[in-house]
């Protein structure tokens, strides 16, 4: 179906909407009750399970029993023996496991009839044994009953699935290793009579403490087991099931009406949006001053009104998603500075013609996060309205998110056809001169009294998005996360930039955002470009051997600083492993590069050697002498990854049993080969069985 098609349907199904809420009128009243009669006697449990029979589900059923503590429920179900799906020979090779006997062999011998079998047994039952749904213990469900025009409800207790045990199948192997063994200790005494049995010699074990609380997988285990010992000692109780004609179901249904008064909703409004949106208490907002603690969108304007401006902006943004600056001003009181403000919004939002959008980073990754960025891009770029399919014909999102992505920052946008310019969209023909609700535009307007007071932000911004975008387009093209390529993190702000009003003023960058970079020799430095590599030479390591290596990268950034970051970045994420004078000389040789953009600020004299150092320092990490990346951007490499960097810096050759474990200690996950291999391949060498830190490229 082509966007124009979506567009129709859903602006269709929105009229339907509108249509039928008009002539939805109440017609009647029902006063609502709650009982409570069942909730004092046992409790009302909805039970999942599977139905052999439409109108009898358990008709069938030969036992059923309970743990009333551990809430755990058994129903043994009688098989159809005579049915056509019942197989004989299948019914006696599970039968095997109803019992406790071991499985005969042929060293078994009977007395008075060595030539006896075993008397065969047929599984005749099956057991379905109780599952508790999570969260289902909280009273979320309630089941209703309509009597006399009155409505009644009771709290569903506890809701639970019905499953097969199939306990028949693990005893059958059980079985089946004894009777292995008894057949090869049978064969060992017949090939040596006088063999004695070997005692038991004793071994030596070394025992390692450690807390479940560092490891949560443990800890669930630990729970688990818990939970298994207390369940293990209660007993069960047997229960009786009566089909829905008897008197005791009619009586239990009795007990599904109220005796009681009709409910009266005592609420105020300010008590139902306090109990649906709980006030900040005060040491939860000083956790969140401090930073032990996230703000969340869902909270109340009146509580974000009391944040510092941190977090006040970051909880704004998440609720908005889109928004101008003068709104974020009126929103927060103008109760902070302008330039603060800015400073701040830098840090989590990004400028789209003129308006604020909050970073990507906050609300998606992989994938989708690229396409987002892609979108913002695209939005920046011109005031023409986007479709769908200029995003996802690289992404390729399901439509529900790709829509929900859409409807968060964007607002349909009513395009007009040209006279004969009728076109084919996805097999749907699009009539020229008619209307079409399938382009999607900013859903607030460009703050143009903003852009001309913060030229230099604006500037920032704009380099920032499109960096951002052409690094997106590429992950999105080439099929791989824009984490392998250069990232763009939110700019740090800590010297001010003066704005066109003299009164105003932003805080010039301290690091600009890395933008894509293209690397090439130094015959064809005139050509690079900053176009996004491909993952290919994003994630391309250089060989260990210590041979001079002539680099040239594009150089970008509107501080000395950024710049000096940017092509300290690209080197490290070529080669995986740098020496610090390998680091200082790809500096000192771009400093007579001149850049595609801009001016070259690394030949300023406050780019000396202390400078280059520093800046090497806050981006890198130092491992045995030599520098590697401190981070790849977050999520699942560097989740790895940080454990492996510990580890060389205690050691210089590493097996991969040592990484893996280390990996599984600090995670509580095994490593995946490919992500093994990834890491390994920046980061190390291969040394027959082990693995040593790279040397890295010399200058």
């Amino acid at each position: 179906m082509s966007d124009v098609d979506m567009a129709d349907a859903d602006a269709a199904a929105e009229h339907r909407a509108d249509a039928d809420a008009d002539d939805d009128a109440v017609v009647q009243e029902i006063p609502v009750f709650l009982s409570t009669q069942l909730l004092a006697a046992h409790g009302l449990v909805l039970v999942q399970h599977p139905a052999t029979k439409r109108t009898q589900p358990l008709a069938s059923a030969a036992a059923m029993r309970c743990k009333p503590v551990a809430r755990r429920f058994e129903v043994d179900v009688a098989l159809e023996t005579k049915g056509a799906n019942y197989s004989d020979d299948q019914a006696e090779k599970l039968g095997r496991g109803v019992d406790n006997e071991d499985i005969l062999t042929a060293y078994d011998i009977k007395k008075n009839n060595p030539y006896r079998e075993d008397q065969h047994k047929m599984l005749e039952k099956i057991t379905l044994q109780s599952t508790l749904l999570p969260d289902s213990g909280g009273g979320q469900y309630l089941i209703g009953a309509l009597r006399d025009d009155e409505f009644h409800l009771t709290p569903i207790s506890a809701t639970i699935q019905l499953r097969p045990a199939l306990r028949y199948i693990d005893k059958i192997a059980e079985k089946e290793k004894v009777a292995t063994q008894k057949i090869a200790q049978h064969e060992m005494n017949l090939e040596n009579p006088n063999r004695k049995e070997e005692e038991p010699q004793e071994k030596g074990i070394t025992l390692s403490v450690r807390s479940v609380e560092d490891n949560p997988e443990a800890l669930r285990k630990a729970r688990e087991i818990d939970e298994e010992k207390r369940f293990a000692l209660e007993e069960w109780v047997d229960l009786q099931l009566y089909e829905d004609h008897t008197p005791e179901s009619q009586e239990a249904y009795e007990k599904l009406f109220s005796l009681g008064d009709e409910l009266t909703y005592s609420f105020s409004k300010q008590d139902y949006l306090e109990n649906i949106g709980p006030k900040l208490s005060s040491s939860v907002k000083l956790e969140i001053d401090q930073g032990k603690k996230n703000v969340k969108p869902n909270w109340c304007m009146d509580d974000m009104r009391n944040l510092p401006l941190p977090s006040l902006l970051r909880s704004l943004m998440l609720h908005a998603h889109v928004v101008s600056f003068s709104n974020i001003m009126e929103l927060t009181d103008n109760q902070f500075e302008e330039s603060d403000v800015v400073e701040e919004l830098e840090r989590i939002a990004v400028l789209v013609r003129g308006v604020w959008v909050v970073r990507t980073e906050l609300m998606y990754a992989g994938r989708t996060a690229d396409a987002r960025r892609y979108l913002l891009q695209l939005l920046g770029r011109s005031s023409k309205p986007v479709s769908r399919y200029d995003v996802n014909r690289l992404a390729k999102l399901p439509h529900l998110v790709i829509t929900n992505m859409f409807l968060e920052i964007c607002a349909r946008v009513a395009v007009v056809t040209e006279a004969n310019s009728g076109h084919h969209v996805g097999g749907g023909k699009v009539l020229p001169g008619t209307e079409s609700a399938s382009k999607w535009g900013l859903k607030v307007e460009p703050d143009e009294e903003f852009c001309e007071r913060w030229e230099q932000v604006v500037t920032r911004q704009r380099e920032t998005v499109e960096a951002e975008g052409n690094r997106a387009r590429s992950a999105l093209e080439n099929k791989v996360s824009s984490k392998t390529l250069a990232p763009v993190q939110p700019s740090q702000r800590d010297s001010h930039a003066t704005s066109t009003h003299g009164s105003s003023s932003s805080r010039a960058p301290k690091k600009e955002p890395a933008p894509a970079a293209s690397t090439a020799s130094a015959s064809a430095a005139s050509s690079s470009s900053a176009a996004p590599r491909s993952k290919q030479s994003a994630s391309r390591a250089a060989p260990a051997a210590t041979a001079a290596v002539v680099d040239t990268f594009a150089i970008s950034g509107a501080t000395a600083e950024a710049q000096c970051e940017n092509i300290l970045y690209f080197a490290l994420n070529k080669h995986g492993v740098c020496s610090q004078d390998y680091l200082r000389g790809i500096v000192e040789r771009h400093k007579t590069v001149q850049p595609t953009e801009g001016d070259n600020l690394l030949d300023s004299e406050e780019v000396n050697d202390e400078f280059v150092k520093d800046v090497i320092r806050d981006l890198c990490m130092n491992i045995q002498g030599r520098y590697v990346l401190k981070s790849l951007g977050g999520g699942a490499v560097d989740e790895f990854r940080d454990p492996i960097l510990e580890l060389f810096k205690a050691k210089t050759t590493l097996k991969k049993s040592e990484i893996t474990a280390a990996c599984q200690t600090a995670t509580g996950k095994n490593i995946t080969q490919s992500m093994y291999a990834r890491i390994m391949k920046e980061l190390a060498t291969s040394s027959g069985p082990a693995w040593e830190l790279k040397q890295g490229p010399s200058i």
